[in-house]
């Protein structure tokens, strides 16, 4: 084969190997672009749909909200004042009274103010804050009682006190006099009680809430000791009580000191000074020669032990 036909040979395997890669561009060509084309249209479509449905619940809110609006406004606007069972429109006036009952000589136009109806509210001075005055002879009590005219009945400083203090001491009796109760104001309360709120329990005792108690290391010392050398004071706050634990003793005793006893019977009290004697009989000597002083110390005396009679006989 000679070189002219090598080189045609050649150029027919390029010409079918490019026609091959035109073929190919083309088929891919109309194949993939027009899909991509297509994509984006749907895009399109589906951002314009999603845009419409915004828009839409959008103006749904709006109308919404205005409807609300006019709706809470229609309501305020609406809301009437009650007095004494009566209703006031919104700006109508009523009259107050900064007492529900006055004398029979007195008259209830002396504690009167207005007060204007405002959306459901009274407006006005807060001091006068009784509907309805009457002229009665009888008082009416802050918690709303009445006391009749002449009766008497406890009234308390506090409403309640701390476990351990006692309602009667903060009660006096009050009396109705014509409207006005007579005795010291600052006794207001009807009720009192005792609470246990914030206690602090130790076994069958109790420390009100804020108050202290002396506890005690040991329960006893001996007579030549104090309690107070081991003591400490803890404080009940809300329950819980504050301070060293070894301090754990509700109370302590001093130890009584012992009584001495003769051998002949005779009881000595403690510190107390006799005369003892060494022999229950004087004889030759005398009962003057086996006597000597001796003083009782918890229990035993101070004198040697021959010294144990308080008797002697000559």
């Amino acid at each position: 084969m000679n070189s002219i036909t090598k080189k045609a040979i050649k150029w027919i395997l390029a010409f079918f190997a490019f026609a091959l890669f035109v073929i190919i561009v083309v088929y891919l060509f109309t194949k993939y672009v027009p899909r991509e084309n297509q994509f984006n249209v749907d895009l399109l479509m589906q951002d314009k749909e999603i845009e419409e449905i915004y828009k839409k619940k959008q103006k749904e809110r709006e109308e919404y909200e205005r409807q609300w609006e006019n709706r809470e406004k229609e309501v305020i606007e609406n809301l009437d004042c009650i007095k004494n069972g009566k209703k006031y429109k919104h700006g109508d006036w009523g009259f107050f009274y900064s007492k529900r009952f006055v004398s029979l000589q007195d008259d209830c136009g002396n504690y009167q103010s207005k007060k204007r109806c405002d959306n459901g509210q009274w407006l006005g001075d807060s001091f006068y804050n009784e509907p309805l005055c009457e002229q009665s002879v009888d008082c009416m009590l802050e918690n709303g009682e009445i006391l009749k005219n002449g009766e008497s009945r406890d009234f308390y400083f506090f409403e309640t006190v701390q476990y351990g203090e006692k309602c009667e001491d903060y009660m006096i009796k009050r009396t109705c006099n014509n409207t006005h109760l007579k005795g010291d104001s600052r006794y207001k309360f009807t009720e009192c009680k005792v609470t246990e709120e914030g206690i602090c329990k130790f076994g069958e005792n109790i420390i009100p809430n804020k108050k202290t108690h002396l506890f005690y290391s040991v329960q006893e010392v001996e007579y030549t000791d104090k309690c107070q050398n081991y003591s400490q004071l803890r404080l009940c706050s809300d329950g819980k009580l504050f301070g060293d634990e070894k301090y754990k003793y509700w109370d302590c005793r001093v130890k009584i000191p012992k009584k001495c006893k003769t051998e002949d019977g005779k009881e000595v009290e403690h510190n107390q000074i006799i005369k003892m004697y060494s022999s229950p009989y004087g004889g030759e000597k005398g009962c003057a020669y086996f006597m000597k002083q001796a003083q009782c110390i918890n229990g035993k005396f101070n004198q040697g032990p021959e010294y144990k009679y308080a008797k002697c006989v000559e």
